[in-house]
């Protein structure tokens, strides 16, 4: 039984030495030398017009990566801004209660809808500067247990909000949705309140 074996890793050992010999020419896989320069490597510098493409993407990738990383409901959903503007209050937090109430009175405007209609999309683009709201406070505030829980409110609004938007057309659960979101936007103004 070994012989048998022997002499099979012997055949193969010799195709491949054939099959070798036919790709490089008479050489084995192991003889060609990989370190003279080739048609990929002579020229390697870039051309003016390679590198100017290089640093454009260079650019575009920085500028997509800051974008990502500031929160870009304002680029996404510009009436975002429009509603955090309306909702300015004296302090952070008071803005984020404006745009608590904001968003209840929405909420209840929407219930009975079916799809992306004018109070959904105004319900969403308020839903995005309640969001970047949470950035206006001060730092003494932020480290408050109470704003800890606004900060958990504010995980489960967005939990719900994504429910919300999957059942956007299915009623009864999108206004289930709704009376959910309304209940806990109650509870972060509640919250906020303490902040004050």
């Amino acid at each position: 039984m070994m012989n048998g074996w022997r002499h099979v890793r012997a055949l193969l050992k010799g195709q491949r030495a054939m099959i070798d010999k036919r790709m490089f020419g008479g050489l084995a896989a192991n003889e060609v030398d990989l370190t003279r320069a080739t048609c990929l490597t002579m020229d390697s510098t870039p051309s003016p017009k390679e590198a100017s493409m290089q640093r454009t993407i260079r650019y575009l990738a920085l500028a997509l990566i800051l974008t990502g990383l500031s929160g870009c409901s304002y680029l996404f959903y510009p009436r975002a801004g429009d509603y955090a503007t309306q909702a300015k209050g004296a302090s952070g937090v008071e803005t984020m209660i404006n745009l608590a109430n904001m968003m209840e009175a929405t909420a209840s405007k929407a219930k009975g809808g079916k799809g992306v209609d004018t109070a959904f999309d105004d319900l969403h683009n308020q839903f995005h500067a309640l969001s970047d709201a949470f950035c206006g406070v001060t730092d003494t505030q932020a480290k408050t247990p109470a704003y800890d829980l606004a900060v958990t409110h504010k995980k489960e609004l967005t939990a719900i909000f994504k429910r919300l938007r999957k059942f956007k057309d299915d009623q009864p659960q999108r206004d289930l949705h709704l009376d959910l979101l309304a209940a806990e936007l109650k509870e972060l103004r509640d919250t906020l309140q303490t902040i004050k």
